[in-house]
């Protein structure tokens, strides 16, 4: 089997959810398939780089890049606004250099299938000639708009809310244009079947790699520290730390003035820099490994007000033997058992004391820790993923978690 990828990035360093999830799909797939080429968006020349140590990973993948100027993006996007019902960010990843590319490369070679990451690549699935085609949504990006609507002002909020309907029109028809899409829990498939998603719909759970995210017993967690962890380009998780250091934190610090919180991440904007040094905020900013610094925390952060799809951040600090202290929207991914090794709070209050109570107890903290590793040893190991993946490629099994609307 031949397999097409199309991304809007390379997904390597396999940092950040979308690049770790594709790149995942990719090291799967690698050892079940003949050949995987990846067809995908760079901003710059000197990201090439990039490409060039993802296929030396890999004997048998190739990355063909094409340069998409943020500039030209974005006066893409600007039009798009104006003159289009399409989402903007189809109008954002428009480029004719890209689709010239991909026809040359469908004709040159041939293909089983294709793998298309997201939405924003879903409008170039009309040049693939026949194949099948999966087309991987992750979550129901209406429902993340939904979530954010009460967190947005101004001019924001109007271009989401017209973001939004452009949106549901669009996730709910591509559907029935790929042979099978798929979302990464249950929750996410169930509301872009309510929405009238058209096609099959497939739930492809997401993973750890259980070797690399292993606990360290010879680490000792500072019994008053916390991390956050996220990629901080994502309106998501620019909230999530809004939230925690405007309200979840400072009661923190009112019970436990030497709480340290620890911001790893990322594409760390301006305002996020600023908090460095406040009221016991640390701003690492993007780092080689992040493993150590969860480590050395007592807890991982994940106050996580927009949401959808699976938060990598969760799974990967249960499996290195973390706590974690988050709100119920992140439990959504985690399946009947997800509370093992994690502490919910539904406001700041209670989210405060959930962090409490670790900081308070080191055995509360080991025995978390315990179940959450044991908890996702159980249920998202990648290498279970790797046969399912692998049927999707062949068109999706309907019998396996698969759901077809309308039919």
């Amino acid at each position: 089997m031949r397999v097409l990828f199309l991304t809007p990035r390379i997904p390597y360093p396999p940092a950040g959810g979308d690049r770790v999830m594709v790149f995942n799909h990719v090291r799967l797939l690698a050892p079940k398939v003949e050949h995987i080429h990846i067809l995908t968006f760079i901003e710059q020349q000197e990201q090439r780089a990039l490409a060039d140590e993802l296929e030396r990973t890999f004997e048998n993948v190739s990355v063909q890049t094409v340069l998409l100027p943020p500039s030209r993006s974005r006066l893409g996007a600007l039009r798009g606004l104006i003159s289009s019902d399409l989402p903007l960010q189809l109008h954002y990843y428009r480029s004719r250099d890209y689709a010239s590319a991909l026809r040359d490369t469908v004709a040159r070679q041939p293909f089983d299938a294709c793998y298309i990451q997201l939405i924003r690549m879903a409008q170039y699935m009309h040049l693939l000639l026949p194949m099948t085609k999966v087309l991987a949504l992750t979550d129901c990006l209406t429902l993340r708009y939904e979530r954010s609507a009460p967190y947005v002002r101004g001019w924001t909020a109007f271009v989401d809310a017209r973001e939004r309907q452009r949106v549901t029109r669009y996730e709910t028809a591509i559907t029935g244009e790929a042979d099978v899409s798929f979302v990464v829990n249950g929750a996410d498939r169930d509301k872009l079947v309510a929405l009238g998603a058209k096609g099959r719909l497939a739930v492809l759970e997401l993973g750890v790699d259980l070797d690399y995210f292993q606990p360290n017993h010879e680490e000792k967690p500072e019994p008053r520290s916390a991390v956050l962890v996220g990629n901080f380009h994502s309106v998501p998780n620019q909230d999530a730390v809004r939230y925690a250091v405007h309200d979840v934190w400072p009661l923190v610090r009112d019970r436990f003035p030497d709480a340290r919180l620890e911001i790893v991440g990322i594409l760390v904007p301006k305002w996020i820099r600023a908090l460095d040094g406040k009221d016991g905020v640390v701003v690492r900013g993007g780092v080689d490994d992040v493993r150590p610094h969860l480590w050395r925390s007592a807890l991982s952060l994940c106050p996580m007000r927009i949401a959808a799809g699976t938060q990598f951040k969760v799974i990967e600090s249960l499996a290195l033997g973390v706590p974690v202290v988050t709100t119920p929207l992140a439990l959504e991914g985690l399946g009947p058992d997800g509370g093992k090794g994690i502490l919910v709070g539904e406001n700041p209050e209670s989210m405060a004391r959930a962090v409490a109570s670790v900081f308070e107890s080191s055995a509360r903290r080991d025995d978390l820790a315990r179940q959450g590793r044991a908890f996702v040893e159980e249920h998202f190991n990648w290498q279970d993923r790797a046969e399912r993946l692998l049927e999707l490629m062949g068109g999706g099994n309907p019998s396996q978690g698969g759901q077809q609307p309308g039919r």
